[in-house]
Order: C-alpha cells, then sequence, then structure tokens
C-alpha cells in the first residue's frame, strides 16, 4: 500500500483493495481476541457469535431463513447443541445436611445454623424456628439460595449496619458454589463495637464455621451403566473402573454383571476403553440416567 501511495502511478487504483483487506484483518483479530475472553469465561461459541461478532445479527438472521450455506449452518447447530447441552447437565453443589458452627469476636458471640431447603417456604420456616431459638439475641441474621443455578438468592441484616451481615453470609454461599442452603447467623452483643468492617468480619467468619461442620455434595448428571462379562474379563474391567476412582457393584451368576455409576461426559469414552480392552466381549445397557449425588 505505501509502495502505491509514493509511486502514486498505475498501481494506484490497488489502494482501495489493500484498505479493504487491512479493514478485514483488523476485524478478525479483534474477533480471535474476543473469542478468546469468551472462552476464557466459559461462553460458548454460540454466545459469541451473537454478541459479539459484528456480522453475528446478520448471519443469524441468514440462519433462520435458511440462507446460510449447509455445511456452516450444520457446524453452528451441533456447537450450539453442544453448549446448551452442557449448560443443562453441568454439576451443582447442595447442602446435604445441616449444621451448627460459633465463634466470639471481641465478647460478641455469632452462632451460625445451616439447613437444606428446597423452596422459600422451607426456608422461612428455618428462619422463624431459629428465631423463636434465639428469641433473646439482638440479632438473627439470614440468607438462602434455591435452584440449581442459583436463581434465587435472600439474604437480610436484620438491624445491622446496611451490607455487614446478610450480604458477607450470602457471598460465603455464592464463593462456596451452594445451593439449596440456607444460613442463620444469631448475634449476642458483649457490649464491645465491632464497627462495620469487624462486623463484616464476624458475619462471614461465623457462615463459614456453619458450613465446615455441615456435609454437601456435588450433583453430576451421569447414568447407570450396566456391564455384562465373563470371568476372565472381570479383572481388567475392574483394573480400569478403579484407575478412573469409580466404585461398582458385582452380581455374581454364570457370567459377571457390574454395575456402575458414570459421569455423562466419560461415558462414551470409557465404552470405547472397555471395548478395547475386552476384545469387544463385554456388552453394556444403560439402566437409568440422571443426576445423582457424589459426595467425593
Amino acid at each position: 500500500r505505501q509502495m502505491c501511495i509514493r509511486d502514486r502511478g498505475f498501481l494506484t487504483f490497488l489502494d482501495p483493495f489493500f484498505t479493504i483487506i487491512h479493514v478485514i484483518a483488523s476485524i478478525s483479530v479483534l474477533q480471535h481476541i474476543e473469542y478468546t475472553k469468551m472462552c476464557q469465561q466459559r461462553k460458548g461459541f454460540s454466545y459469541f457469535i451473537k454478541n459479539c461478532s459484528p456480522y453475528g445479527a446478520v448471519l443469524f438472521s441468514l440462519d433462520k431463513r435458511r440462507k446460510l450455506p449447509h455445511n456452516l449452518r450444520k457446524e453452528w447447530e451441533k456447537r450450539t447443541q453442544m453448549e446448551e447441552k452442557k449448560e443443562q447437565f453441568s454439576p451443582y453443589r447442595i447442602l446435604v445436611e445441616g449444621g451448627s458452627g460459633e465463634i466470639i469476636e471481641k465478647k460478641s458471640r455469632f452462632i451460625a445454623n445451616t439447613m437444606p431447603v428446597s423452596s422459600e417456604e422451607e426456608a422461612a420456616a428455618f428462619i422463624e424456628s431459629m428465631r423463636k431459638k434465639y428469641y433473646d439475641a439482638k440479632h438473627n441474621c439470614p440468607a438462602y439460595i434455591i435452584g440449581r443455578n442459583q436463581e434465587l438468592t435472600r439474604c437480610s441484616d436484620d438491624k445491622e449496619p446496611a451490607g455487614t451481615a446478610g450480604r458477607p453470609i450470602l457471598e460465603v454461599l455464592l464463593k462456596e458454589n451452594l445451593t439449596g442452603a440456607a444460613i442463620v447467623v444469631t448475634r449476642y452483643f458483649g457490649g464491645v463495637l465491632l464497627g462495620t468492617g469487624g462486623l463484616v468480619r464476624a458475619y462471614t467468619e461465623a457462615a463459614k464455621a456453619g458450613l465446615a461442620a455441615s456435609k454437601t455434595a456435588w450433583m453430576r448428571y451421569g447414568v447407570m451403566l450396566s456391564i455384562k462379562t465373563n470371568y476372565t474379563d472381570l479383572g481388567r474391567i475392574q483394573f480400569l473402573l478403579a484407575g478412573k476412582g469409580l466404585e461398582a457393584e458385582c452380581i455374581y451368576t454364570e457370567n459377571v454383571e457390574i454395575q456402575v455409576r458414570v459421569p455423562a461426559e466419560e461415558k462414551d469414552f470409557l465404552l470405547k476403553e472397555l471395548t478395547e480392552g475386552t476384545a469387544g466381549r463385554a456388552s453394556f445397557q444403560i439402566l437409568e440416567e440422571g443426576y445423582y449425588r457424589d459426595f467425593t
């Protein structure tokens, strides 16, 4: 381009062409940077095309009218389905069993009680029961999260300075990636003012103490797999399953049936390994499919 501008000769007519190439290259670089950011934030291909590409709206509008090339449309549909399935069956963490923890901060006593909840009514009943139990306490500050994707969150400072109690307790739940959980932190005033920062730290540590005394589990989407094999291949199959940390139950008859819970994302690879390891002698059947508790 610099050569064309300098010479001002018969090649000057190529200047607009080089300008267009430069613009397209710049846009491509910017798109690559934005897509990298989306990947780092675990946002998928379809999100990037729709929200970050300057041509996204036009291309998706054409796609709806089936005017895009067949192979490109199929690729987009495949990626979109994969992203939606991944989001739909993503693991989440729940509170399985409640507990109680306590800390002392400058003579003030903070007692945190936790309980699994699946609805606002259950959370409200738990909060009310804690207020009745600790009726003589000055503050009973609750927080809870409900929904697989943490759709519903609530908290209250219960007459503490705004933002010093309920929100710090809720932040503890969010940072632990918990849902289906409620916490009430009760405070017995010890006669010494803690200040805004002191209250935030105290309620945060109390909530952590309550969760430390509780039991949690991951809910993962998977399948219950039935593997039927002979006694010759049993040891090889058990070795493969143990290497992946999968617990299996064996039913011994004329042959052997192994029942094992497998995460959905590992199913295909495991079946391939088992088929190769037994030279195709083992048979497989999916008994059930859905979320299960993983305490590991």
